[in-house]
């Protein structure tokens, strides 16, 4: 009697956690117009979540903090195709803090979108980064009013990067693009930075830039070493193409 009665108690729990996750007062999910694929997605003042010309791995990598490379199984619909772009518009019903706003956004891509997903570890062919032996070359970032490393990376055409008040963790996800596996960051650094990186952006192209590995090293400070490393990765069970409303 008392085991069914502790049962009852882990069952009636559970129900009323699913009962209580955190939901927007109204929220918005339609295909997006072409102008509109923007790759925007941000919190906003006043309990607001805009999702403006995102596909879905891309909302996923930002609500549950990862990398595209740790996005696992995902179908081909929710990162190519013209029509896979959705905007998102959602409101909570007062302003709430950021992490709130996370959690409500992954529930709306759970209730929506029926995403399913769980976590693992897998062995992965990484590039680790690191600081070189000549040590950094990058400038710490000028204070410009916002929370340090709070910046991101902005493409200035092929083969040009350009970093303001950003973090170690941003310049691997972006040279993650570029050197064709995962770079991991291992640099132990937590201060922002400024810079600018130019590489050849085809190989064996006619440039005087070097390649992309030589850049980092000579203009960044870093150093990509290949090593086989564990990492976390988010599997996707399960997803659907939402209807709009």
């Amino acid at each position: 009697m008392k085991a069914l009665a502790a049962a009852i108690c882990v069952l009636t729990a559970g129900v009323l956690r699913a009962q209580t996750l955190p939901s927007f007062e109204v929220a918005s999910v339609r295909v997006s117009d072409p102008d509109d694929r923007g790759r925007c997605a941000q919190f906003l003042p006043g309990g607001r979540f805009l999702a403006q010309g995102c596909q879905i791995t891309f909302m996923i990598q930002l609500l549950y903090g990862v990398h595209r490379f740790q996005v696992v199984n995902a179908p081909a619909w929710t990162h190519g195709g013209f029509d896979t772009f959705y905007t998102i518009q959602a409101k909570a019903g007062e302003a709430t803090s950021n992490e709130q706003l996370r959690l409500m956004a992954q529930n709306l891509l759970a209730d929506r979108f029926h995403l399913r997903y769980h976590r693992e570890t897998r062995e992965m062919d990484v590039y680790a980064m690191v600081v070189g032996k000549n040590g950094l070359e990058m400038q710490s970032a000028k204070d410009n009013g916002q929370p340090r490393g709070s910046g991101g990376l902005m493409s200035a055409g092929p083969g040009v990067m350009r970093e303001v008040n950003g973090n170690m963790d941003n310049v691997a996800m972006a040279l993650s693009e570029q050197a064709g596996r995962p770079v991991i960051d291992k640099t132990g650094l937590s201060d922002a930075v400024d810079f600018v990186l130019e590489w050849s952006p085809e190989e064996g192209a006619d440039t005087t830039r070097p390649s992309i590995f030589t850049a980092v090293q000579e203009q960044l400070g870093l150093k990509l070493e290949p090593r086989r490393m564990p990492v976390e990765v988010l599997v996707i069970d399960h997803v659907e193409r939402p209807t709009e409303n």
